[in-house]
C-alpha cells in the first residue's frame, strides 16, 4: 500500500509540473481570449486532477503508516489510552463470571446395560433408554 501511495504521489506531482509548463508554454501576451481558453483548459486538465490524486496518494500513505503502526481508530497501540480497562457491556457471549467446573452442573453420562448406549441425566435419577427401553441408571 505504501509503494502505490508513493507512485501515485510521485505521478500527480509530474503531472501537476507538466500541466504548468503547459500553461506557461501557451501563455504569450496580447494573443487573446484563445490563450486564456487554453490556459484554462490546462489547468482543468493537469492541475485539478494533479492535486486530487496528490490527495489521494497522501491519503493511501497515512493510512499504509496507521496500518504499520498498529494504531486503532487513530490511536497507537501501547499508548496510555489503550492502558484503561475498557467499559463492559452486557453481551451475552462474554461474560466475566467464572465458569462452573465440570460435574458441578448435576449432569451426568449414564450407560445402558443392554444396547451400551450413553445418555445424558441429571445425578441421582433413574430414566429408561431411549433405543431398547432398558432402566438406566446413573454410574
Amino acid at each position: 500500500m505504501r509503494v502505490v501511495g508513493i507512485l501515485i504521489n510521485t505521478l500527480s506531482v509530474y503531472w501537476i509540473a507538466m500541466g504548468i509548463w503547459f500553461v506557461l508554454d501557451t501563455w504569450k501576451p496580447g494573443v487573446g481570449a484563445s490563450t486564456v481558453t487554453t490556459a484554462i483548459g490546462f489547468s482543468l486538465f493537469f492541475v485539478l486532477p494533479g492535486v486530487l490524486f496528490l490527495l489521494l496518494g497522501s491519503w493511501i500513505l497515512r493510512r499504509a503508516k496507521r496500518k504499520r503502526l498498529g494504531t486503532v481508530n487513530g490511536q497507537a497501540a501501547g499508548s496510555p489510552i489503550d492502558l484503561v480497562k475498557p467499559v463492559s457491556t452486557n453481551d451475552i457471549y462474554r461474560t466475566n463470571a467464572p465458569r462452573p467446573k465440570a460435574g458441578a452442573s448435576g449432569l451426568a453420562v449414564a450407560v445402558c446395560r443392554a444396547c451400551g448406549s450413553r445418555k445424558t441425566i441429571r445425578a441421582g435419577t433413574e430414566t429408561v433408554c431411549d433405543y431398547c427401553g432398558a432402566a438406566i441408571e446413573p454410574s
